[in-house]
Order: structure tokens, then C-alpha cells, then sequence
């Protein structure tokens, strides 16, 4: 899963508030091509135009990530993009799931899905992440609320 975050104006140069549908695009290129990646996430919470949005929820973003060595990505929101077009390049952060200890699934990894200390595991149904802690079957530690 990749973080994305940003600050989202109208046309009027206004914050943008409330719940909104994100479209967000990976590109291979700052300035033009064809996307590589497209994911729609719902229900994104924008307040005084700050938005937060987990990338990689309900697609494979890890496999894009790892045959791309650069990336660029937009998001779009209320039919406009946050960059009018602008395409912000990928962090090294994003990079860090090349380790191939990143995994999803539908419900808990807790018991069920065996890593290293250190992997990732996102629940693509109940939209939570988990961190492996220690060695063992259920020392996985879900991160946020």
C-alpha cells in the first residue's frame, strides 16, 4: 500500500471539503504516455482540502511499483486534477515494497498468513493495515484506529 497525500483546491481557488471519490493514475513519465496504473478509491475524506488516500487498497500496486524503476502519478478529484496535470514522482518510500514482504487479503493475517518481521499485510476488505512485530503466528499489529 502507498500513502498519497495532498491539498485539494477548486476552480474558484477554494479548499475542497467533505467525502469524495479519488481517481488516482501512474505514469511512466512526468510529462505525457500512457497511465500504467489507475485505481478509484471512495469515500476520501477531504477537510480544509487535505486528503490522505491509501494507494494499493483494492488493486495490485506492488507489481506495477516493481516493474516501473520511475514513477509519476496525478489524482483526480471532482472530475480535476490535484496537479492540473503536474505529475508528482513516486518517493523512494513507495520503492520500499520492491522487498516482496507485502501482502493482501480479505480479513485479519493474524494466525493465517506467515512473513517476516517487518512485512506488510493490508485487509482489503475492512481497510486495515498490519505490521508482522515479531517472529510468530499472531504477532501481527494492526496500525491506525
Amino acid at each position: 500500500m502507498i500513502g498519497i497525500t495532498g491539498i485539494a483546491i477548486d476552480e474558484q481557488n477554494n479548499l475542497i471539503q467533505g467525502n469524495k471519490i479519488a481517481v488516482v493514475k501512474l505514469y511512466q513519465s512526468k510529462t505525457a504516455g500512457e497511465e500504467v496504473y489507475e485505481e478509484t478509491i471512495r469515500d476520501v475524506v477531504v477537510k480544509n482540502g487535505f486528503f490522505s488516500i491509501p494507494l494499493g487498497l483494492t488493486n495490485d500496486v506492488a507489481s506495477v511499483v516493481r516493474a516501473n524503476p520511475v514513477l509519476f502519478y496525478d489524482v483526480i478529484i471532482d472530475g480535476r486534477s490535484v496537479y492540473d496535470g503536474d505529475f508528482q514522482p513516486l518517493t523512494s518510500s513507495p520503492y520500499a515494497i520492491s522487498t516482496g514482504y507485502n501482502f493482501y487479503g480479505i480479513g485479519s493475517p493474524v494466525s493465517t498468513v506467515t512473513a517476516p518481521v517487518g512485512a506488510s499485510y493490508v485487509d482489503t476488505r475492512d481497510r486495515e493495515l498490519y505490521i508482522k512485530t515479531v517472529t510468530g503466528d499472531g504477532d501481527w499489529v494492526k496500525v491506525g484506529n
